[in-house]
């Protein structure tokens, strides 16, 4: 079986990573891991995030 499409997100003003997590049934570890983020300040409203699929 092939691995689900991706899912792209555009973060909305005053919205979290963990909220974003809780939305999309994962964490906010895959989501820094999926987008390369080290820093989670470096994220703000209007980026696109990939949100990894199980």
């Amino acid at each position: 079986p092939t691995a689900a499409p991706a899912i792209i997100h555009t973060i909305q003003p005053g919205e979290t990573l963990y909220a974003i997590a809780r939305r999309y049934n994962t964490t906010i570890e895959a989501i820094k891991q999926a987008n390369n983020i080290q820093n989670t300040n470096d994220i703000k409203a209007g980026d696109q995030l990939i949100i990894p699929q199980p």
